[in-house]
């Protein structure tokens, strides 16, 4: 069983800003990093060279059959590579400036901005919005691809041997009682766990989050 959390790109890119431009930051790594460099795998792989196959050609639609355009392209990352390099270390006063002090210096429309194309391009230090999508995808593509060797071997629909539930984020913030039932609905049947039983468990989970929630408040 595969437990896959997404989140919205958009509240992702803001919540990464307003994560990382806190003072003190909680993650140091921001201070040493520079967002624009190409970074590498195994010394000759570089971030879209691992993503753009499954970005170029995204699968077809399931209900019309028709394929869907790139969802990112090599001009696209030249593109952000250029902008990128356009906001960092190009105004006078932050010519030796860290990440970490654009983020909070830069204008911030600019640094939002910087801050979502290292999130977007860096498959080591960031790269999580474009990883997340190309999750999907992969994730996608291995269920449609099971459930055909399933067919093939007249096995049940239902039965195939990995099972994903792909879960929002945004959705479990706003609706988190349906989503905790949602969970634990993927893992256990009613004859394994009892209604009751779930019923009890997300109603604690419910009461935990609203405090934790208004303590962060």
């Amino acid at each position: 069983w595969v437990v896959h959390l997404v989140r919205n790109p958009f509240t992702m890119a803001v919540s990464n800003f307003n994560y990382h431009a806190q003072y003190p930051t909680p993650e140091n790594w921001v201070k040493t990093i520079d967002p624009c460099i190409t970074e590498f795998f195994n010394d000759h792989q570089t971030y879209p060279d691992l993503t753009l196959p499954t970005l170029l050609a995204p699968p077809p639609n399931p209900n019309t059959g028709s394929q869907p355009p790139p969802i990112l392209t090599p001009d696209d990352f030249q593109s952000l590579s250029s902008t990128c390099r356009l906001h960092y270390r190009t105004r006078p006063r932050l010519k030796e400036s860290s990440y970490y002090t654009h983020l909070r210096h830069l204008h911030p429309k600019y640094a939002v901005l910087l801050s979502t194309i290292h999130m977007m391009t860096q498959g080591v230090s960031g790269g999580d919005i474009l990883r997340m999508a190309n999750n999907i995808i992969k994730l996608r593509q291995m269920t449609v691809l099971l459930q055909q060797m399933n067919a093939l071997h007249h096995i049940p629909a239902g039965m195939e041997k990995i099972q994903v539930l792909t879960l929002s984020m945004d959705d479990f913030i706003v609706h988190p009682e349906e989503n905790a039932k949602k969970f634990l609905d993927f893992f256990f049947d009613d004859d394994v766990m009892p209604l009751t039983t779930k019923k009890n468990i997300v109603t604690r989970y419910v009461q935990d989050y609203l405090v934790k929630l208004h303590a962060a408040e």
